[in-house]
């Protein structure tokens, strides 16, 4: 099977943080079971955890021979780079999230073969979209933001995730 083009990975992907925003904003209207990860500043909710599962199943789905390396843990234990390796956190800003229900976002990466070249950061309660990719050659903000914006995309994606993934090759 043929992996699917970057212009298929957008849109689907976009789908998906579509389906994820509906699952937290119907979550937030319920209890959150916080816990912490490595401190009291470092917490984790039963919606990270479910958003994150939701985001890996529909991964897999996509592209089953990808590796995920998931924030929460619901990924792969990924030891190289090589194929493609996707990058979740099914909510950056979960001390925000927990205590304003406001300024937390979702992130997603695409990278193959140790380069990064889609990214998503999804601001929920804004319900606007940042994505970049070296390809594309460009950051898009779309969605309520008033300001287009346009930049050249140099260095690559997520440069912490980059590190990240950079170690493990």
């Amino acid at each position: 099977m043929s992996e699917p083009t970057l212009e298929q990975v957008d849109q689907t992907v976009k789908t998906w943080l579509r389906e994820s925003r509906d699952l937290v904003l119907k979550r937030m209207a319920t209890p959150l079971n916080v816990d912490q990860k490595t401190g009291r500043k470092d917490l984790v909710t039963n919606v990270d955890k479910e958003n994150e599962r939701l985001l890996v199943s529909k991964i897999r789905a996509f592209s089953p021979d990808s590796q995920v390396l998931g924030e929460e843990g619901f990924g792969d234990q990924v030891t190289d780079t090589a194929g493609w390796v996707w990058v979740v956190d099914p909510i950056d800003g979960t001390m925000n999230f927990v205590k304003q229900r406001d300024h937390f976002a979702m992130m997603i990466a695409l990278y193959i073969d140790g380069q990064g070249v889609l990214g998503y950061i999804y601001d929920v309660i804004n319900d606007a979209s940042i994505l970049a990719g070296l390809r594309l050659a460009s950051l898009k903000m779309t969605s309520r933001w008033p300001n287009q914006l346009t930049l050249r995309c140099a260095t690559g994606l997520w440069p912490s995730a980059a590190r990240l993934l950079q170690r493990m090759s």
